[in-house]
């Protein structure tokens, strides 16, 4: 091989060495983002209620007493009002007086449940993508929908899903004095979308569809079916937070109250009445609650609360790569030290010529010649003249 040859060899390699580094500078950013999703849902219910049973007693008559009812209550068939759930139950049993017998029941419950529930995913996100990347954990509801065919109405069912869904993207990477090796003024702007998505009670629609009979008359089928309402909390946010930092997005939260009476007719509105007469009387007195509905009848209250709190950490996603090491190769991750490097030993490197640097690549090309051996004394990076 020609010495220009030689030359033109060597001229392409460095100028490879010198591209590498900057294209790697320009591959894509990614950045790691873990998240946690927390979960929290409590809730609390109270039942009472008052059952009565009576049965009333058959009197002698002069000709003689009636065999069936004689005042023993054989079964609760009188019942007022319905039970509550299964709960802490009282009994007066065989009680009697004057006009017959009657039993009491008394029921009360209490509920309180707590779920904590906690899901970490982890994702990659690149850098300025083109499309958000979107974690998930949603469940599929089915309900029933109308599909119109022509002049028919059919029903199908078609499911939704609710849940919890977090859209992230990553716009830019910022370092502050460019330096990879510190991480302390790496800034990410991140752009996150949380939504939480559930069913909430069910309403009874009618549906009127209209179709043609037999004998080409219009016949009317009213049809009532049970679809469920959806309830969804969203937050769209853009922010900047420090490499290795921990964002805390919450306040998505839903209280639920619920109220159920069942009791004997008019009582509710006359206790109302008589609640507003005695706050027009003393108005110090509002919101007056006479225990009259809590002894007479069933009472039932529920109190829910279910909150969401996401957790995100990003930090920028750095790879390792190989180093040369004298004779060897050695992993070091960017912007640090060799994994087999020792920083408490520091020894001098051996002097070597520059042509001793590029000849050990162009053996392996199959190029045999000295360069850089006439080569003035020089010391840059580590590489020396030969001593004279």
């Amino acid at each position: 091989m020609t010495p220009s040859n030689t030359f033109r060899a060597a001229a392409v390699l460095l100028l490879l060495l010198w591209i590498a580094p900057r294209a790697q500078a320009q591959e894509q950013k990614q950045v790691n983002v873990a998240v946690k999703i927390i979960e929290f849902q409590t809730s609390r219910g109270s039942e009472s209620g008052l059952s009565a049973y009576f049965k009333q007693r058959n009197e002698p008559r002069p000709y003689g007493r009636v065999a069936s009812g004689n005042g023993n209550i054989s079964s609760a068939a009188y019942t007022f009002p319905s039970s509550v759930s299964t709960g802490l139950t009282v009994l007066f049993d065989n009680l009697s007086n004057h006009w017959g017998d009657f039993e009491v029941v008394l029921q009360a419950l209490v509920d309180q449940n707590r779920a904590f529930i906690l899901s970490q995913p982890k994702v990659m996100v690149p850098v300025a993508a083109a499309v958000p990347t979107v974690i998930k954990t949603t469940q599929d509801v089915p309900f029933e929908n109308t599909v119109v065919i022509g002049s028919t109405a059919n029903q199908v069912t078609a499911f939704r899903p609710t849940g919890v869904t977090l859209t992230v993207s990553a716009l830019q990477v910022v370092d502050d004095d460019g330096n990879p090796s510190t991480t302390e003024d790496v800034f990410i702007q991140l752009k996150l979308q949380a939504e939480i998505s559930e069913e909430g009670e069910r309403i009874t629609v009618a549906l009127d569809s209209r179709a043609l009979t037999s004998s080409g008359n219009l016949s009317s089928n009213t049809v009532g079916i049970s679809v469920p309402e959806f309830v969804s909390r969203s937050v769209d946010t853009t922010v900047w937070v420090r490499n290795g930092q921990v964002l805390v997005m919450g306040g998505l939260y839903r209280n639920t109250v619920t109220n159920n009476t069942s009791q004997m007719p008019w009582l509710t509105q006359g206790e109302n009445a008589a609640a507003n007469v005695v706050s027009r009387v003393i108005p110090a007195v509002r919101d007056m609650k006479t225990p009259v509905t809590s002894v007479l009848g069933n009472k039932g209250n529920s109190e829910s609360r279910r909150e969401l709190v996401f957790l995100v950490k990003a930090d920028v996603w750095r790879k390792s790569y190989t180093v040369a090491d004298d004779f060897g190769f050695a992993e070091a991750a960017e912007g640090g030290q060799a994994a087999d490097a020792e920083p408490e030993k520091e020894e001098e490197a051996p002097a070597k010529r520059p042509g001793d640097v590029i000849s050990g690549v162009l053996k392996n090309l199959g190029v045999t010649s000295e360069l850089g051996g006439q080569m003035p004394d020089a010391t840059t990076g580590g590489i020396s003249g030969e001593d004279r």
